[in-house]
């Protein structure tokens, strides 16, 4: 899903300094992201990687100082990331039924449209 930085600094309650028109389509790690990412410092001795990415918006703690990036700033980055994953990430359907690695007891009572994953375990105790 597409977020504009501005619409992410309203929706977390932060602070933007930059460009808000800057299009935001997922997130990343700074190392990976590209230009349409969101990536986020929490200590100043990673600004540098933050620097260094090749994405546009970043999520940043007050006091780190990063140049040339839409940064929305925040008390709490790591947060706000994850609440941005939140917005900006699409949920994968969760399979319907009962894997096949899944163990379950021969006499345990399963309900009606219930989804067992994968490596679970379903015993009688």
């Amino acid at each position: 899903m597409t977020k504009t930085a501005g619409e992410l600094a309203a929706a977390l309650g932060a602070k933007l300094e930059g460009d808000r028109n800057v299009e935001v389509r997922g997130v990343a790690a700074p190392e990976r992201a590209g230009a349409h990412d969101l990536i986020y410092v929490e200590a100043a001795k990673h600004a540098d990687r933050a620097t260094a990415s090749a994405a546009a918006c970043v999520i940043a703690g007050e006091t780190v100082t990063i140049s040339g990036k839409t940064v929305l700033r925040h008390a709490e980055p790591k947060v706000a990331f994850a609440k941005a994953a939140a917005l900006l990430v699409e949920r994968g359907p969760i399979a319907a039924g009962i894997h096949a690695t899944a163990i379950v007891a021969p006499l345990a009572r399963i309900g009606n449209d219930v989804s067992i994953g994968p490596y679970a375990v379903i015993d009688m105790q």
